[in-house]
């Protein structure tokens, strides 16, 4: 009965568990930075959209530097666990039928975490010069996972791809990022397109294209 129910309780609401704090300062960091980039968000614009005040941001992120690695690092986990699940969920499957589960993960990936992965092929593309070494750690990151995979796989069907693991995994992440960017700034394409459009680009370049042509890049690759 309505005489029952608790009357709502009045007061500051509760205090956030540091874990809670740091999530809603990532989450609000990754959109304000893959909207605005990282020289025009403010420590000051994440902690309102947080609904925290500045200094409760400096003592987890000293400056926005760190905040703003701690948030691509975010990213590139959830994007490396996301891919790690994927291949292990379809690997008993034909080569195109496993492609496309997997684009279609990625894609619908990139529609429920638009800002997240936006914030993660751009700032992969263009992380300050000034600490351009941590940028590419973290590229390297992705690509390692993929050219595993890559290399794994091929291991499996008899092939050796060597360095052109390497390519292969760059020119996949290529693909993603224009995929990403099309989700992400272009609303004429439904998650269905999308994910057909990564899917096929990926089957044809590797069913369709001439095998020493990889390993030639892998190699070009390796010696530069």
């Amino acid at each position: 009965m309505a005489d029952d129910v608790e009357p709502p309780r009045r007061g500051r609401p509760p205090r956030l568990s540091i874990e809670e704090r740091r999530a809603a300062i990532l989450d609000s960091a990754c959109e304000l930075f893959a909207r605005g980039g990282r020289e025009t968000t403010t420590v000051a614009a994440v902690a309102q959209r947080a609904g925290l005040q500045k200094p409760s941001v400096y003592r987890l992120y000293p400056s926005k530097d760190d905040l703003y690695r701690a948030t691509v690092e975010r990213e590139v986990e959830r994007f490396t666990t996301l891919l790690v699940e994927l291949y292990g969920a379809t690997s008993g499957q034909p080569l195109a039928d496993r492609i496309r589960a997997r684009a279609t993960g990625v894609v619908q990936h990139v529609a429920a975490e638009p800002s997240g992965m936006a914030l993660l092929t751009r700032a992969l593309r263009t992380w300050p010069d000034d600490a351009l070494d941590e940028g590419l750690g973290l590229r390297a990151r992705v690509l390692d996972v993929l050219a595993r995979f890559a290399h794994d796989e091929a291991e499996r069907d008899g092939v050796s791809l060597g360095p052109a693991a390497v390519a292969m995994a760059a020119v996949t992440f290529g693909l993603t990022q224009a995929v990403v960017e099309l989700a992400v700034d272009d609303d004429r394409w439904s998650v269905h397109q999308l994910a057909e459009l990564l899917s096929e680009t990926a089957v044809a370049a590797l069913t369709r294209s001439d095998p020493a042509i990889w390993v030639a890049l892998g190699a070009t690759s390796t010696g530069a």
